[in-house]
C-alpha cells in the first residue's frame, strides 16, 4: 500500500492532531512571492455553502513535502476511524471523540490541506449533511500520546 510505505521513510515523525500544529502546517504550505507551482483547493462541490474561503492555493512543492504529515493527521479524524467518508460537522473530532479544535478556521485549514493533496473529494450534500469521500489509501492513525500507539505503530509499519 502506497500510504503505508510513506510512513517507513525516516524523515517522517508521527504527530498529534492539534490546532497549533495544523495552523503552522497550513501557513508553511501557503504560497510566497517565490512560489512558481500552485496547487488549488476547493472544498465545496457547490460554491457559497458558507461564508468561508472556499478556494485557496498552496505551494505545490511544500505540499508534496508535507503530504505524509497531512495524511497522518487526517487519519486521526473520527470519521476516518468509523466511515468511508467525512462529515463536515464531525471534522473537529478526533478518533477518541475529543475535539482537536473549536476554531472553524483551523478545521478548514486541515480540510484544505487534505483537498490540495487530493486526499478528499469536495464536500457535497449527503445523507448526514455536507460529506466528502476520502482517498482509499487513507488509514486510521493514532496520536503518539495514545497508550496503544506503540503496538499499533509496530503492527501497521513494522
Amino acid at each position: 500500500m502506497i500510504f503505508t510505505n510513506l510512513f517507513k521513510i525516516s524523515d517522517f515523525e508521527p504527530v498529534d492532531l492539534n490546532e497549533r500544529f495544523v495552523v503552522n502546517l497550513y501557513n508553511r504550505c501557503l504560497p510566497t512571492s517565490t512560489t512558481t507551482d500552485f496547487e488549488p483547493s476547493t472544498l465545496m462541490a457547490k460554491p457559497n455553502y458558507f461564508n468561508v474561503v472556499d478556494r485557496l492555493q498552496f505551494d505545490k512543492h511544500k505540499l508534496k513535502k508535507e503530504k505524509k504529515t497531512i495524511m497522518y493527521l487526517m487519519g486521526q479524524l473520527r470519521d476516518v476511524h468509523k466511515h468511508k467518508y467525512l462529515v463536515l460537522d464531525h471534522s473537529i473530532l478526533k478518533y477518541d471523540g475529543t475535539q482537536w479544535t473549536q476554531n472553524r478556521d483551523a478545521e478548514l485549514a486541515l480540510l484544505h490541506l487534505c483537498k490540495a493533496c487530493d486526499l478528499i473529494e469536495p464536500f457535497d450534500v449527503g445523507k448526514r449533511g455536507l460529506m466528502s469521500y476520502y482517498h482509499k489509501d487513507i488509514i486510521p492513525t493514532l496520536t503518539p500520546e495514545d497508550k496503544n500507539f506503540k503496538s499499533w505503530y509496530k503492527k501497521q509499519f513494522g
